[in-house]
């Protein structure tokens, strides 16, 4: 359970279920906040990856942080 507060991150969680055949009726829109967002950089060749997380601001922090796995 989970819900997404206004801006641009939201629009393409939301577009991107959509054009899945997700039902997103039910999904729960903040009026205010700030959605956090991860990015995963994967590399076949390597078998690694890389996770660059940011919290939003809820998180009290404006840090990027950094997984290699």
């Amino acid at each position: 359970m989970g819900s997404l507060a206004p801006g641009h991150a939201a629009d393409f969680v939301l577009a991107d279920l959509q054009r899945y055949g997700v039902d997103v009726c039910h999904a729960v829109q903040q009026p205010a906040g700030h959605l956090p967002v991860s990015i995963v950089i994967a590399s076949a060749s390597r078998g690694t990856r890389t996770i660059l997380h940011a919290g939003g601001a809820a998180s009290g922090s404006r840090t990027i942080v950094l997984y290699d796995t």
